[in-house]
């Protein structure tokens, strides 16, 4: 931190503190909340069922319909799920299962939320030997399947990886699931005598929907959400976190949710935020952009949250702007290469570099505002010694700076 110069009077405004430790941080135990249709995930051991195509495994398992009562076009949908994998299964009821023509009979399932897994699956008549595809592809050795005839039609059977369904993380209340039969029915047809299809979304035993959770706790509208990603964030939590921002709240969700309230007067005044790759190793950091208010001044200040064992931990953070009527300070910052700055940090592999840029009604005699001491203060074009800083992640995980000399 930079003191003020000898006879120089601190005129710094009262700016809301970025007191990290005081940050308001809830912890809630979900609430669940799936929208409806569903198929119900039901827990399981990894033994309960045989991937072979057959149904007496799934004796218990509470059934989803699609297509109602036709016992000539319609089916049900069971779930089961593990730590590790999701197993369903499709129970199709069809008088007559038709192969070798161009309207065989076949189901097409997509899993999964974004880019969903989109399958294809014949079953296996007479001569006609199984035809299953992943997005047009070869099924991977990743997805079990198997079908098999039953007395009033025919079944399929498949084991997805968690790690491998596209929304799926270890907060995810369920996934979005569609499933859509075709019935031929007529040996050599050109054309598909039924289409029956379902929509809606696997829902996970003892999962919570922790965004309509963490909406309520925090008294905000779903419109009010203007981020929601998944990534590696906590290094404690295996597999990757969901990030959520909604007016002035991080969120962070895991099997439960923790949020902080950001340090700004309202909402609009929450700029950007990002998750940014600042350790090098494809894991990322929250990055804030915030606009703080007071005494007549306004400041930019980015801030770096990461977490730990489930709640957003600070990271630090650097002043990016100060101004005041016409006159303004602004500094530019990007996340760069850490190599060049290695001797510096040590050998950190990514670093945020911030430089200043020239001021606009403000000079070396005029500018009066004391430096920060919630952040690293604003960098100044006309300081003898620098023209910014470099800022890394330090071995105690906290972010720290050294300037970029003239």
């Amino acid at each position: 931190m930079r003191a003020v110069p000898a006879g120089v009077r601190s005129t710094r405004p009262r700016f809301p503190a970025l007191v990290f430790a005081a940050a308001l941080v809830i912890l809630v135990a979900p609430r669940l909340a799936v929208a409806e249709p569903t198929v119900p995930c039901e827990a399981a051991e990894d033994d309960v069922v045989e991937i072979d195509g057959m149904v007496d495994d799934w004796t218990g398992v509470k059934p989803t319909r699609g297509g109602g009562v036709d016992k000539d076009a319609s089916f049900d949908l069971r779930c089961l799920v593990t730590a590790t994998t999701a197993w369903l299964v499709v129970d199709v009821r069809d008088e007559r299962v038709t192969r070798g023509s161009k309207a065989d009979d076949h189901v097409t399932i997509s899993l999964g939320t974004g880019k969903p897994l989109v399958l294809t699956l014949y079953p296996g008549v007479d001569r006609q030997a199984p035809k299953r595809t992943l997005g047009g592809k070869a099924v991977p050795k990743w997805l079990v399947i198997e079908d098999s005839l039953q007395p009033a039609g025919w079944s399929v059977e498949l084991a997805v990886p968690l790690a491998k369904l596209p929304g799926w993380s270890a907060s995810a209340a369920g996934v979005a699931l569609a499933a859509t039969l075709a019935d031929g029915d007529i040996p050599r047809g050109t054309t598909i005598e039924h289409t029956v299809e379902w929509r809606g979304a696997l829902a996970f035993a003892g999962k919570a929907d922790l965004l309509t959770g963490f909406l309520a706790a925090a008294r905000l509208p779903a419109s009010a959400v203007t981020l929601d990603v998944q990534a590696e964030l906590d290094p404690t939590v295996a597999g990757k976190e969901r990030v959520v921002v909604a007016g002035d709240r991080v969120a962070l969700l895991t099997d439960q949710f923790a949020f902080v309230q950001l340090p700004v007067a309202r909402a609009l005044d929450v700029l950007k935020v990002e998750l940014i790759d600042l350790r090098g190793d494809g894991s990322r950091v929250i990055a804030a952009r915030l606009r703080q208010r007071g005494g007549g001044a306004v400041r930019d200040v980015l801030m770096l949250w990461g977490a730990s064992r489930g709640q957003l931990e600070p990271l630090g953070a650097v002043e990016l702007g100060v101004e005041r009527g016409a006159q303004r300070l602004v500094s530019t910052w990007k996340l760069a290469a850490g190599k060049p700055w290695a001797k510096r940090t040590g050998g950190a592999r990514k670093v945020i570099e911030v430089r200043a840029q020239p001021a606009e009604g403000w000079d070396e005699d005029s500018y009066q505002e004391a430096i920060a001491h919630d952040a690293e203060s604003i960098h100044l074009p006309w300081d003898d010694d620098r023209i910014g800083g470099v800022l890394w992640l330090g071995a105690s995980g906290r972010l720290e700076s050294a300037p970029i000399k003239r």
